[in-house]
């Protein structure tokens, strides 16, 4: 197995731009620090999420994805969430059925006023997949 200390796991993460974006820009806002191998990519509501986005990071080199939607009751979309954790559920559906760690994919509810908590859910998925080792799913090239 390859050395977990040397294993830098690229993770993306897909932000509501009303909650789990606005919390990045305050994290860096306050100079917090996170992992340079975590890529950003907004949407204008989790619930804009759709399966094949997890399935299309992970196929494209990403050892792991999560979602950081607005905590229930907050969306402006009124249920942009829900269906955010039902996609969720369904992408962790197929990767156990193909073998991969449904552990790689989350979804986290969050504020805009969340700098720290952001850091905090990155850094833990982060080193959740530095544990886990390379996502056996990628298509190599």
């Amino acid at each position: 197995m390859n050395n977990q200390n040397s294993f830098e796991p690229k993770l993306v993460v897909f932000c509501c731009e009303n909650s789990g974006l606005l919390a990045a820009e305050q994290a860096g806002k306050m100079q917090l620090c996170y992992p340079d191998r975590v890529d950003l990519i907004k949407l204008p509501c989790a619930g804009k999420i759709d399966v094949i986005y997890f399935l299309k990071a992970l196929e494209k080199g990403a050892d792991g994805a999560i979602l950081l939607a607005c905590h229930q009751e907050n969306c402006r979309f009124l249920k942009g969430n829900s269906r955010a954790g039902q996609r969720v559920v369904q992408v962790k559906k197929m990767l156990k059925e193909i073998g991969i760690e449904e552990e790689r994919v989350g979804i986290y509810y969050i504020a805009g006023n969340m700098g720290h908590e952001f850091v905090e859910i990155v850094r833990g998925m982060y080193d959740k997949l530095r544990e886990m080792g390379p996502n056996p799913g990628k298509v190599i090239k």
